[in-house]
């Protein structure tokens, strides 16, 4: 099913969102076992179109475990947006590997043709957030790419400290940010 989806919306974002999935199964750490069947079929979707297998020089290697989720639209049934979120287990190497996919990925946004006014890099949003990257395209799909928690060399120490979290990053596409395809409560109904 989530391949016909993806071939019903083949657009920029949704084979960014494939590319993603398919980088990350080829990962020396593999997908761990969050990983089901459903995750891997946009990954022979991606293999069958050929659009994206034979560019061996756009990998990300050694990308580490992450939860991806899709969210189809309330009334459309469609796909609407790919979440894939990565999370630090709390080491300095992990730690390394969340900003390092997380620089990888913003430099290859700004790469891409984004509409120049909607493109937001390295913007700190709140003391342990910042949004790494969003951009929007002609039809205004959109990616955005947030970092936020705290690095393990910056925890506190003592045992009194409050426990922070530790770093995550969340990629998503969506479809249309502005009008999502979700439900509403009516006014009076709650």
């Amino acid at each position: 099913m989530h391949e016909e989806v993806l071939s019903a919306r083949c657009g920029r974002c949704w084979r960014l969102a494939v590319l993603a999935v398919w980088l990350m199964a080829l990962s020396p750490l593999g997908w761990g076992q969050a990983a089901t069947t459903e995750e891997t079929a946009p990954k022979a979707e991606a293999e069958q179109s050929g659009g994206i297998k034979d560019q061996p020089g756009k990998e990300l290697p050694h990308t580490g475990s992450a939860r991806i989720s899709y969210i189809l639209g309330y009334r459309s049934k469609k796909l609407g947006q790919v979440n894939i979120v990565w999370t630090s287990d709390g080491t300095t190497a992990a730690d390394e590997t969340a900003v390092g996919i997380a620089n990888s990925l913003r430099d290859y946004f700004t790469s891409e043709n984004f509409k120049p006014d909607s493109i937001i890099v390295n913007h700190q949003l709140a003391a342990n957030t910042i949004l790494v990257f969003r951009g929007s395209d002609d039809q205004k799909r959109t990616v955005l790419l947030v970092l936020s928690g705290v690095a393990a060399s910056a925890q506190p120490e003592e045992k009194k400290a409050p426990k922070t979290l530790p770093l995550t990053l969340e990629l998503s596409y969506i479809e249309d940010a502005a009008h999502p395809d979700v439900f509403r409560i009516g006014k009076g109904q709650f």
